[in-house]
């Protein structure tokens, strides 16, 4: 039925449903980096996608996927997949890739917050994103709506800027 899947070899190694498919389903056109065509949507998803790849050559050898999520009339969230192979110290590999691939996103025209919102692991490159004039308006609302300081406190603003 299947003549490139293997039958199990393992006592309880299963080959089902689409796992038994992916051999055929990729035996035709070779993989590409998106599913769809990049000329549909706006922001040159493909100008993002090789700044991303670009970023990562020497500092995180290994190969980037990339898909989109989700559409706007604004634009497209487009995910990464960064597979690597784990280095002696992985928390400052990790920290060194996600500057260069905030780096590249900022760099290309995208934003790095969109939908899921800035949370801690993009704190640090939200003034950049922003602009003066923008963190200086985010303070006088944390301001005027927190006055005590109580939600998320240092999280997205330092204790000390308000």
């Amino acid at each position: 039925m299947y003549p490139l899947v293997r039958q199990p070899e393992q006592p309880g190694e299963v080959t089902s449903g689409a796992a038994a498919r992916q051999p055929e389903r990729l035996s035709g056109q070779p993989a590409r980096p998106f599913l769809v065509p990049l000329r549909g949507f706006p922001g040159r998803p493909y100008v993002l996608y090789e700044a991303v790849r670009s970023s990562l050559l020497e500092s995180v050898p290994g190969f980037v996927l990339g898909h989109v999520s989700h559409v706007y009339p604004t634009g497209a969230s487009l995910y990464f997949t960064i597979v690597c192979a784990q280095g002696p110290d992985p928390v400052s590999q990790w920290q060194q890739a996600k500057q260069a691939v905030n780096a590249a996103i900022l760099g290309a025209g995208g934003t790095i917050s969109h939908h899921h919102g800035v949370g801690t692991d993009h704190a640090a490159g939200l003034a950049e994103e922003i602009g003066p004039l923008m963190l200086d308006t985010l303070r006088s609302v944390k301001r005027q709506l927190d006055p005590a300081g109580i939600l998320n406190p240092g999280i997205l603003l330092a204790r000390d800027s308000g």
